[in-house]
């Protein structure tokens, strides 16, 4: 193109206000500058911390972040992999990764880079960021016990999430006999729970 009619091109741009299609520029970079996350639920009441992690890093790169729940479940968790399979991301954060890891573990083996958070090293072909769940239930129980609680109860969140199953094991380690209440991580839920538990 000569130079004449790429200083026509640019003026039109510059007059139309014309965006780039971030598709067609990750197409033609072989990147979509985009990072895929999948979260359970975003009513966990840690959840807006960890988000707000994450975009920071992300957007600190000059990335975007896709997010996805698995709310509905086996229909969320599809939605999720089929856009995984058609490469939308450059790259993976997955929360408590339970339903996803056969599909994943495909995709880090060609190249995909994927970090697990909360994995509790189940998976250790994956990187992944951990939290000391266990040590935060005996450490609960610990303070129960130095006040002179003898008799406690735990609210726990689901328990087929391995966070709530390893902090209540922390907390029973300590003080084996200790009555759980299943709520769902949300301030509705710990209030049913409550209000079960008072009922008794």
């Amino acid at each position: 193109v000569d130079g004449s009619t790429a200083a026509r091109v640019r003026e039109v741009i510059a007059q139309l206000g014309y965006v780039p299609s971030s598709g067609a520029v990750g197409l033609a970079r072989g990147s979509s500058r985009t990072v895929g996350m999948l979260v359970p639920s975003l009513t966990w009441p840690w959840m807006g911390e960890l988000l707000q992690g994450v975009v920071d890093t992300v957007e600190a790169a000059d990335y975007g972040l896709l997010l996805f729940t698995c709310n509905r479940g086996a229909e969320s968790v599809q939605r999720f992999t089929t856009q995984v399979s058609a490469r939308a991301f450059d790259g993976l954060v997955v929360v408590e990764p339970e339903n996803t890891l056969s599909h994943l573990t495909t995709l880090h083996r060609d190249g995909l880079p994927i970090v697990l958070i909360d994995d509790r090293g189940h998976h250790p072909e994956f990187p992944s960021v951990v939290t000391t769940n266990h040590e935060g239930g005996a450490s609960a129980a610990r303070h129960l016990l130095a006040a002179g609680r003898s008799r406690p109860v735990v609210l726990t969140g689901p328990q087929h999430f391995g966070c709530v199953r390893d902090r209540l094991g922390g907390f029973r380690s300590v003080l084996p006999e200790v009555r759980v209440v299943e709520g769902d991580f949300t301030e509705l839920g710990g209030r049913l729970a409550m209000e079960r538990l008072l009922a008794d």
